[in-house]
């Protein structure tokens, strides 16, 4: 009679992390992005959902910018433009820009180092069920060893409860040479956003 032989769960979870390991290896072994993507499986993400982009800061800036605040406004802008494109494609209802925008400006807030409550505060005047903040804690060039570095920080909380609906971080660095740098950056960030709006897309219940 054969043996059944049988390892604990403990090797049977060390053997699914190490295939999951693996597995995320071969999806980002091309482009070396290091990806973490979290979504709550209580928040039930549909087409009617009204998410709501708080613009992404940028809380580093690029040496050697020929308009250091020019620049930072632009990076913010083009990641937050890209992320609510991406949400989009995945299926929910995106907030219009200038509505948030004129809530910020009648509540007194900014972007900067906005609280989870006052995130919430301005998810509810907009009648928004998720409220979306990112910060870009990297967005450099270092010309001395020709290389580009990139990470974004997004969170997704739900407006009535202040759960987390989602979170993701991406971080990654590109070869590049100073004139290049700012094209294959573009080119990344399109990249890292699709990445988010094609998972997002699996969690949307279509009706």
């Amino acid at each position: 009679m054969e043996e059944t032989i049988d390892r604990g769960p403990a090797v049977k979870k060390t053997a699914l992390i190490a295939a999951i390991f693996m597995m995320s290896l071969a999806v980002h072994a091309e482009d070396a992005i290091q990806t973490e993507i979290f979504f709550s499986k209580k928040i039930k993400l549909t087409q009617k959902t009204r998410v709501a982009v708080v613009p992404f800061e940028l809380t580093a800036g690029w040496a050697g910018a020929p308009s250091e605040a020019m620049t930072k406004k632009s990076v913010e802008s083009k990641n937050t433009e890209k992320f609510e494109l991406a949400l989009l494609q995945s299926g929910v209802s995106v907030v219009e820009r200038n509505k948030l925008d004129s809530v910020l400006a009648e509540l007194s807030l900014t972007q900067s180092g906005l609280t989870d409550a006052n995130s919430m505060k301005v998810g509810k005047v907009l009648a928004a069920d998720i409220i979306v903040t990112g910060t870009i804690p990297l967005w450099s060039y270092h010309d001395n060893i020709k290389k580009g570095f990139f990470e974004v920080l997004i969170k997704g909380i739900v407006v009535e409860t202040g759960e987390v609906a989602f979170k993701a971080s991406f971080s990654t660095q590109i070869p590049a040479t100073n004139d290049e740098f700012r094209f294959q950056m573009a080119q990344l960030e399109t990249k890292v956003y699709r990445i988010f709006g094609e998972n997002m897309e699996k969690k949307v219940t279509k009706k």
